[in-house]
């Protein structure tokens, strides 16, 4: 599913978010799809796939602090 460009460790931190962050970022980061489309895929509304989104990204922020592993790719 996920592109293969995408490190393990990128995987398994993608991986361990909620799923409604998860699919948020995989549709948005990896897919390349647009916010409308996200919104639409996902049955939500577009200010709900944002909010997905940034919390995913402070979620993902949060687990490169915390693990040096992810520092080393």
């Amino acid at each position: 599913m996920m592109k293969a460009i995408v490190g393990d460790e990128v995987k398994l931190a993608i991986e361990s978010l909620p799923l409604e962050f998860r699919m948020a970022v995989i549709l948005s980061d990896l897919e390349g799809f647009r916010y409308e489309e996200i919104s639409e895929i996902l049955n939500v509304p577009v200010g709900t796939v944002k909010s997905r989104l940034h919390a995913a990204l402070v979620k993902l922020q949060e687990m490169w602090a915390e693990s040096p592993s992810l520092h080393e790719t």
